[in-house]
Order: structure tokens, then sequence, then C-alpha cells
């Protein structure tokens, strides 16, 4: 595995983590051409479904494309704001993202680090979580399809507890697009 950064290998502390993909502009071409980059600086273990979902915007902005939106588990060798910061947003930029002060912006991709355990062999110790998981059914919806008993600090019910309350009518799910990057990850179907 290509590690982001400089650190010797010695340096190096193996971390579980889980990436939100998105994109409104060209999805298809978008997150394949992420999951691709992201392969090279980490180690896919999962990925989840894909569902195509309604931009997540307020109703006073005017109608955007839909999104494209799902989960990888990645193994990496980075700190969580190297990863974060460093390799996530680096991807981002060559794919040809440009943030501006608009949250709600259409863009070509969307790397999101929902969740990063840098010891994962301690069973939710050094868990850190994305605070709005819960506010984001196309993240916390595959994100409890690769850990649904994942406990979030700070939550009394596990990830699939809480998904499994969520509202799915406007995910539709994308089978094609699924096994074409589960296909690129070398992963074997899980649905």
């Amino acid at each position: 595995m290509k590690r982001a950064g400089k650190a010797s290998s010695a340096d190096c502390t193996l971390a579980l983590a889980h990436v939100g993909l998105g994109s409104n502009l060209a999805p298809d071409l978008h997150l394949v051409r992420a999951v691709l980059e992201i392969r090279v600086h980490a180690k896919a273990l999962a990925a989840s479904r894909f569902y195509r979902n309604p931009a997540y915007a307020p109703p006073s902005r005017q109608q955007q494309p839909e999104y494209v939106n799902g989960v990888l588990r990645v193994q990496v060798c980075s700190s969580l704001d190297e990863f974060r910061y460093g390799t996530l947003r680096r991807i981002e930029s060559r794919l040809g993202r440009i943030r501006t002060s608009d949250p709600f912006a259409p863009r070509v991709i969307d790397l999101d680090l929902l969740t990063f355990q840098s010891d994962p062999e301690e069973g939710g110790q050094g868990l850190w979580a994305d605070p709005e998981i819960f506010l984001r059914p196309y993240w916390a919806i595959p994100l409890a399809e690769l850990a649904p008993d994942l406990r979030i600090p700070g939550t009394d019910r596990s990830l699939g507890e809480h998904a499994a309350a969520m509202e799915r009518s406007e995910l539709v799910y994308l089978e094609s697009l699924t096994c074409e990057i589960r296909r690129l990850l070398d992963l074997s179907s899980h649905d």
C-alpha cells in the first residue's frame, strides 16, 4: 500500500476509516476516478451500495442535479488529519473539486471522512466520527451496511439501529455502479 505523506514506515500506525464519496456532476465518471485514486493511498476493505439521492440543500436553493453517494471502508497508514486534510483533499483537487464558501454548491467529487479509528483492535477506543453522520441518510445508511454494530461515541444505539430508523424513500440503489466499483477494488459483492 502506498502511503500519503513522508513519514517513515516505522512511524506508521494502521488505522481503519470510512470515507463517504459523493458527486452530482458526472457522478459515474468522478466516483470511479475517486475510487481509483483512493486505492493508491489506502487498502480498500469494503464498499457499500451506491445510491442516487436528491441534493442536500435548503428549500430556498435552486434545484441541483441529484447526488450519487456511497461509502468505502479502508485501511490507511496515516494520522486522521493527514488522511482527511492531506490525502482526501489532494484527491478532490486532482479530480477538479474547487472549494467555495457555498456549502451547497454542486461538486464533481466530495470525499468525506466519516469515521477514523486509530487502533481498531481496541474495540471503539480512539474512534473519531463526523458529528453529522446521523443528519445525513446518504452517509448513515451506506455506512451502516459496512459497520452495523459500530457505536459512535456519545450515542446509545448502534449505527445499524440509527440507520434503520432513517427515511430511505429518496435513496435509489444503483446496482451497476456498485458492482463496477466493487470490481475495481477487487471486492466480492456482499448485498
